[in-house]
């Protein structure tokens, strides 16, 4: 199995968090489906999929807890991972309506993205230039709106801030912002600052860069026990070496 990263254009980065891909081959697992698991997501993608029993296009929302899947041999995920703090007007404006959901990708899209198609998608694809030409349609097409207080808040979360250090610097009543917060993200301010976290750790883990200990403390925690407490709480029923004996597996490409 094989996950690829790529990062946008500077054209795009304000509305893009990042490209990924993830292809398994046909002889994984001696060519039989296995249950997957993934963490949990802050951020919106549009996926498009080639399974064997489906090619299509989806649309996943943020995630609050983990997912798990059935996976098939010779399937290939490409996705567009969308900044938190944006909005595009009637398709993605309220992201509590796609929380925790795996929706279909709206019809009025399909001819944006014509260049991607499922059915030809492959594990060799690389030409992150056809997403970022249907991005640039979208632009042109639908209202996309960059949310200055929430995209301050996100930058203040993923550099591990803790709310109540930075909070009182914004001129707002506070729960208007929680408010506003979570219609734009699709989820709390407390449920973005612990899943970045855990993401950030976990990722600093299986790209063996840190110890256990190191990677958390690293990301704010204060011991081993309490990175270990909220992985089991966002990751119910999984536990950390079996998380990880998965992530093994996986050659990992991340690029900027």
């Amino acid at each position: 199995m094989t996950y690829n990263e790529t990062a946008p254009s500077d054209r795009l980065k304000e509305l893009i968090h990042s490209y990924w891909k993830f292809e398994i081959s046909t002889d994984f697992n001696s060519g039989k489906p296995f249950l997957f698991e993934v963490m949990p997501e802050n951020t919106l993608s549009i996926v498009f999929i080639n399974v064997p029993h489906f090619k299509g296009v989806t649309c996943l929302g943020v995630q609050a807890k983990r997912m798990k899947r059935e996976i098939y041999p010779g399937s290939v995920f490409l996705g567009i991972r969308f900044n938190p703090w944006v909005c595009i007007e009637g398709l993605f404006s309220n992201k509590t309506t796609t929380a925790n959901k795996i929706t279909e990708f709206p019809t009025c899209l399909n001819e944006i993205f014509s260049d991607i198609n499922p059915h030809n998608l492959s594990a060799d694809f690389s030409d992150f230039d056809l997403l970022e030409n249907g991005l640039l349609k979208l632009s042109l097409q639908y209202k996309i709106t960059s949310d200055p207080l929430v995209k301050y808040l996100c930058l203040r979360l993923d550099n591990g801030a803790k709310i109540n250090e930075f909070i009182e610097e914004v001129p707002l009543s506070i729960r208007p912002v929680q408010k506003h917060f979570k219609k734009t993200t699709g989820m709390t301010m407390a449920e973005f600052r612990n899943i970045n976290r855990l993401r950030n750790t976990v990722k600093l883990i299986y790209t063996q860069q840190e110890t256990i200990t190191n990677a958390a403390f690293e990301n704010g925690y204060t011991d081993h026990s309490h990175f270990i407490n909220s992985f089991k709480k966002y990751m119910v029923g999984t536990s950390l070496k079996k998380f990880l004996s998965q992530t093994d597996i996986i050659n990992y490409h991340l690029t900027n």
